[in-house]
């Protein structure tokens, strides 16, 4: 596994250049600044790219963002789930290929992260839709849940935060 630290927001996440093994390494293996550039060395092949903001694809391949929340609980007392919002800045779609429509996939765990729901995709907002509200609603109930958020389309993710719209039951 590949640990990142990110001085910007004193955050740990973790990065994988294989998207169907998300607990693999990151292709980089070393890093140079040069010539007003980042630059980092590939463990595998021995190419060398050039670490760039506005580049969403890691060798022309999708790169996969993932956000799992903490567990949601009350005290072992059953949550009724209403509804999920995300906060983030909508309207980046592309103007063609992968992106036009970004999409945000939601899933859930009631068993501590073993095993995941179904996927819930929704749209991100398309090229000026700024004003785009990625909400999902009658989310069930549950005593113990983990949120997982993917996004996978080669756009600016800028993830400000989520609303949970839920109720604590009596027992």
């Amino acid at each position: 596994r590949t640990w990142v630290y990110d001085a910007a927001t004193g955050f740990w996440h973790r990065r994988s250049s294989f998207p169907d093994d998300p607990d693999s390494r990151w292709r980089a293996n070393c890093y140079a600044y040069f010539d007003h550039k980042h630059l980092v060395g590939d463990f595998e092949h021995g190419k060398i790219y050039e670490l760039d903001h506005n580049l969403y694809t890691d060798d022309g391949n999708s790169i996969k963002a993932v956000r799992t929340t903490q567990a949601v609980d009350a005290e072992r007392k059953t949550i009724f789930f209403h509804g999920l919002e995300l906060h983030i800045e909508a309207g980046a779609g592309t103007a063609t290929g992968q992106g036009v429509d970004p999409q945000a996939m939601l899933q859930w765990s009631d068993d501590d992260g073993h095993t995941w729901s179904n996927e819930h995709w929704r749209s991100m907002g398309k090229i000026g839709e700024y004003a785009r509200r990625v909400r999902w609603f009658r989310l069930g109930k549950s005593r113990n849940r983990i949120f997982k958020i993917m996004i996978t389309d080669p756009i600016d993710r800028v993830l400000i935060g989520a609303y949970l719209d839920a109720t604590i039951g009596l027992n």
